[in-house]
């Protein structure tokens, strides 16, 4: 009876158990196992002793919990638990898995089967939409690596889809033309101070690529070696100078690229320039490299030093004279003090110039003169005035000699007084031969005024005529 009415209240296929509070079968399927046997002593009969624990929590408080064991050994069964309150009994239903999963996995795989044409659907419409995007994506992503290459003529602004697609491109171009168009005016203002950098130097300035070409020059460029600006510009560098120094251009030329340095104005040996009507005049060149796109070009600052190189030849004649000359001479500073001395001044004075120089030229002086002389020598020269006249110095052995004298000041290139020069005759063999000489002329004016004759006066003109 209870089997029955229990039965009328559980879905159809469910079979069940009622166990007492300690696992004793109040009912079963099985009559023999009721109010005989226990559910644990049939989970030890089974080998599921592992499920006692479950059991008993479920038996202890479960309320409708579903599980789903092998817990009798004969196959995974869907098992629900319910409490019946008053005897303390727990009402167990079971029916196979597959039975009891039946109407969900028939509801799975229709679910599933939607699902799946419903994905095979949103792929191909995805494999559609993405081949439609890709493409206009794929163009104007190599389009935009190829402007970032600085491929010149490449646009973006064509692409045409429609879309946001279109408007990125038409950004991208935007974009593109206002950079062209910085860079356009960075470029013009860069082609601007070069050409204004060129032009204001005062030397001839020219700028060669890697293959000693002319790339851009200013106007000195064109005055000292007589080409116009259209000549000069591609030509060979090798073209400006003498045919004896070109063998050798091709290898420095190539030496110096490979390791490319600034070198400063006559930091290397002095040239000759070419000029266009042949002639060659001579040249110091600076060098300083910098870094262009397409390889190292070099800033050449080029220098006509023919004055420079006539007033040193003029210099040399001077000091080669002033060495080599008969005159003591020698220099000071504003103060008085000896700068330089020549090789006559060492003959007649017996002092070498390490002796005297940073000394005054009182280390000459005798004191046989008196100090006012050498005090108007002085006002004089201060006063940029010359003085000439005569000095009697003392040697450095302590002999005395005279000497005529022409002391100058030197002035600098705003006109102020820099320096003082000495020029000084030793007079000593003069001084020596004046006795002899006074009386030689007083013996022959006795004899002419004792002859008894008339004796004309006469002379010898410069040329020896009497």
């Amino acid at each position: 009876t209870l089997h029955h009415d229990i039965s009328g209240m559980i879905p159809h296929g469910h079979e069940f158990y009622i166990l007492g509070a300690d696992g004793q079968i109040v009912f079963s399927p099985d009559a023999s196992e009721i109010m005989g046997r226990s559910i644990f002593e049939i989970l030890a009969a089974k080998g599921r002793s592992d499920l006692e624990g479950e059991v008993r929590r479920m038996i202890s408080g479960g309320n409708d919990e579903v599980t789903i064991d092998d817990l009798m050994g004969d196959g995974r069964k869907m098992y629900a638990y319910a409490p019946i309150p008053s005897p303390g009994w727990t009402l167990v239903t079971y029916m196979p898995e597959d039975h009891a999963l039946a109407d969900f996995n028939f509801r799975k795989r229709i679910l599933t089967g939607s699902f799946l044409s419903a994905a095979l659907m949103i792929l191909g419409v995805t494999l559609f939409a993405s081949g439609r995007l890709a493409k206009p994506i794929h163009v104007l992503r190599e389009r935009v690596l190829r402007i970032a290459d600085g491929e010149p003529g490449v646009r973006v602004d064509d692409v045409r889809t429609g879309d946001e697609i279109e408007e990125l491109a038409g950004a991208f171009g935007i974009m593109q033309a206002k950079v062209a168009d910085r860079e356009a005016k960075l470029e013009n203002s860069r082609e601007t101070t070069l050409t204004e950098l060129l032009e204001s130097a005062p030397d001839a300035m020219m700028i060669a690529n890697g293959e000693g070409r002319i790339c851009r020059l200013n106007k000195q460029m064109m005055t000292i070696f007589g080409y116009t600006r259209e000549e000069l510009t591609g030509m060979s560098v090798e073209e400006l100078m003498p045919e004896r120094y070109r063998a050798s251009h091709g290898g420095h030329m190539r030496a110096y690229f490979e390791r490319p340095t600034a070198r400063q104005m006559g930091a290397t040996r002095e040239l000759e320039g070419l000029r266009k009507d042949g002639s060659e005049f001579p040249i110091e060149i600076g060098l300083s490299p910098f870094h262009e796109p397409g390889g190292v070009m070099v800033v050449s600052a080029i220098r006509d030093i023919t004055r420079r190189r006539a007033s040193e030849d003029e210099l040399r004649k001077l000091n080669q004279a002033v060495e080599q000359g008969s005159a003591m001479v020698f220099i000071t500073d504003q103060d008085g003090l000896i700068e330089y001395v020549n090789q006559r001044f060492t003959e007649v004075t017996g002092y070498l110039p390490d002796e005297v120089i940073g000394q005054t030229p009182r280390i000459l002086k005798s004191g046989f003169q008196d100090p006012s002389v050498y005090e108007d020598v002085w006002d004089t020269l201060s006063d940029g005035r010359e003085w000439r006249g005569e000095f009697c110095n003392q040697r450095k052995d302590g002999t005395m000699f005279w000497a005529s004298a022409a002391l100058a000041p030197i002035r600098d290139h705003e006109g102020k007084i820099s320096n003082f020069v000495a020029i000084e005759e030793d007079l000593s063999e003069e001084r020596e031969i004046a006795p002899e000489i006074k009386e030689t002329e007083k013996r022959f004016r006795t004899r002419v005024d004792t002859s008894p004759g008339t004796v004309d006066r006469c002379r010898h003109d410069h040329d020896g005529t009497m």
